[in-house]
């Protein structure tokens, strides 16, 4: 898959100094993390300052997401920390890489709302868990200054 030209173009904006060298590497450490998790990807998604992929494995539907960002490390704790609370996506695999970073995570599809289930659907035992959130920056944010994270701080919001 190719990085689309627009996010390239947002790359090279955002960080100059860091961008050919992603972009160079970025395409290649994809087909290696696909092969790594047997996965095909099917789909970039939307995102301004992020490769983002939809990929499918025989079992489960993956997120790929690879970032120049030189932040990357803190934005990985934070979502692994929400991942062990799970409201966020399981993570499978993150990596530091020369020029960025990548995370590999379950893709979450958005289900029907709480107050629309039947309430024969609603599996009591799973109650206990908490719900997942519907403001990711939000949540990551509070729960960063709860753990006192000091690397995790709020930004204005970027699309994924």
């Amino acid at each position: 898959m190719k990085v689309p030209a627009e996010l390239a173009r947002s790359i090279r904006t955002r960080w100059p100094n860091r961008a050919d060298q992603w972009l160079t590497a970025v395409e290649p450490e994809l087909t290696d993390l696909c092969h790594r998790h047997n996965a095909t990807p099917h789909r970039i998604l939307p995102a301004r300052y992020a490769l983002v992929v939809a990929a499918r494995t025989p079992d489960q539907n993956l997120i790929l997401r690879a970032t120049p960002d030189p932040d990357a490390d803190a934005q990985t704790t934070v979502a692994k920390a929400l991942a062990d609370i799970d409201v966020d996506p399981a993570i499978h695999e993150a990596t530091t890489t020369e020029t960025g970073a990548w995370i590999v995570m379950d893709q979450v599809i958005p289900g029907i709302p709480l107050a629309d289930a039947a309430p024969t659907t609603i599996m009591l035992d799973k109650s206990h868990r908490p719900a997942r959130c519907h403001s990711h920056r939000t949540t990551a944010w509070r729960f960063a200054q709860s753990h006192r994270l000091a690397s995790a701080t709020p930004r204005r919001r970027q699309t994924h």
